[in-house]
């Protein structure tokens, strides 16, 4: 598929905007769902592993978390971050790092949260641009991997919140039963009502408590956003 050479490669939200011209991944639902949906309550240290144009970490921002650790291993994906976290009110409290996340140490950064939009199609043929291959596919950002980095980082009250394919569920709940991390919330969500569960939101801690566990529907069968959607989404979306 080529490039549109007519998109504007800005995308604005209520409070902020985010450019995305250079790195791989665009702006897209997905990113969106994880930001809003994630717990912020009592958070004041994050970490986004994989930011991407920093969009995860412009919302938790927007929402009152107050030292946020962007982490990206694409240089030009972590220069347009920087560029957006820049334009944005909230300059002081994002760090990006151009970094490789597993090769780093983040028990230093003590975060209360980790969320990320990981790659994740890990059986699909790679795309020929390997930028966007490397955004898409499965290494060191992996659902294990994430996992694995929890267990190790987060303290008893702690929370990693991610997306994936709905069918990567019986995945990573092994996974997440190798390293013993708990799950807390899990919403499948839906394209339209009428479909199967497209995706699944993620929420693992330390701490063992009942499931909170439901479903999401984006659209309604007449295309437009549901309730439950533009309520989840309204702080941000200019048209909701």
């Amino acid at each position: 598929m080529g490039t549109n050479i007519n998109r504007e490669p800005v995308f604005r939200f209520k409070q902020f905007e985010v450019r995305d011209c250079v790195g791989a991944m665009k702006v897209g639902t997905d990113g969106v769902l994880v930001g809003a949906w994630c717990p912020v309550a009592g958070i004041e240290r994050a970490v986004d592993a994989g930011t991407g144009t920093g969009l995860i970490a412009l919302m938790l921002a927007q929402r009152g978390v107050r030292r946020i650790t962007a982490v990206e291993v694409n240089e030009q994906a972590a220069a347009e971050a920087l560029s957006n976290v820049h334009s944005s009110p909230w300059s002081s409290c994002i760090e990006i790092m151009n970094a490789d996340i597993s090769l780093l140490d983040i028990r230093e950064l003590k975060p209360q949260l980790i969320v990320s939009n990981p790659p994740f199609f890990n059986e699909t043929l790679h795309s020929p641009d390997q930028a966007r291959c490397a955004a898409r596919h499965e290494g060191s950002l992996s659902f294990d991997s994430l996992l694995k980095m929890a267990g190790e980082a987060l303290d008893d009250d702690g929370a990693l919140v991610f997306i994936s394919p709905a069918d990567r569920e019986k995945d990573i709940i092994f996974s997440a039963a190798m390293r013993r991390m708990q799950l807390q919330r899990q919403t499948f969500v839906h394209t339209v009502a009428t479909k199967p569960p497209k995706r699944i939101l993620w929420q693992f801690g330390k701490r063992v408590c009942a499931p909170e566990m439901s479903t999401l529907t984006i659209r309604q069968q007449n295309g437009e956003y549901s309730e439950e959607y533009r309520f989840l989404t309204s702080q941000f979306y200019l048209n909701l």
